[in-house]
């Protein structure tokens, strides 16, 4: 019996050990936090871009990626960013994979979230990072392999 109750201390410290490494209380995960999202972004590297808006009906963000072809605009990513309780997802749905993927949001702060996915084999974790209110960076990467991408707000003419 004294060595569950041992198990049962040791397992309560490595939970509270690991939850110091989120800057953000679970319990303060809410939807707007990701407000700042908003609008079209454009990578500042190609002609493709993020869109993102929220829908007040399912309280999620929801975003696509796309890429601008002359006259043709062609979808490359459906995002929804959604938040139940104390827990957020992203959750990417691409062409190459078979079903959307999801991401736990491990982290936030109001300069940017880290959604993590150990069991997916790439990208791992998804990290946006907040620069000034027209700039952003992202990254998504594996142990092995990142790859970066910067974005500024899109300002139509």
């Amino acid at each position: 019996m004294k060595i569950l109750g041992l198990i049962a201390i040791l397992f309560i410290g490595v939970a509270q050990e690991l939850d110091r490494f989120s800057d953000t209380p679970r319990e303060n995960l809410h939807i707007e936090q990701f407000k700042w999202l908003e609008g079209t972004w454009q990578n500042m590297k190609s002609l493709s871009y993020e869109q993102w808006e929220f829908n007040a009906e399912t309280s999620t963000w929801e975003g696509r990626g796309f890429q601008v072809n002359n006259v043709d605009t062609l979808i490359t990513e459906k995002l929804i960013i959604e938040c139940e309780e104390s827990v957020c997802d992203y959750i990417a749905d691409v062409p190459h994979n078979l079903h959307p993927i999801r991401f736990r949001i491990s982290d936030i702060t109001t300069s940017g979230f880290k959604a993590v996915n150990p069991d997916h084999n790439f990208p791992k974790y998804i990290h946006y990072n907040l620069l000034s209110d027209d700039r952003f960076n992202a990254a998504i990467g594996a142990e092995d392999r990142k790859i970066k991408f910067q974005f500024i707000r899109y300002i139509s003419k």
